[in-house]
């Protein structure tokens, strides 16, 4: 099991908080459903 990272501009990820940089991680398995990660397909520009 390796671990695969996809950074998108999407303001729902990034948020300041007095001052400080956040960044929300978000699993492709919340958004898109289950199968996608086995079955679903994601271009990468």
């Amino acid at each position: 099991d390796f671990p695969f990272a996809v950074y998108r501009n999407d303001l729902r990820n990034v948020k300041t908080e007095r001052g400080n940089l956040c960044l929300i991680p978000t699993l492709l398995e919340q958004e898109y459903g289950r199968d996608f990660i086995r079955h679903g397909s994601l271009t990468l520009l």
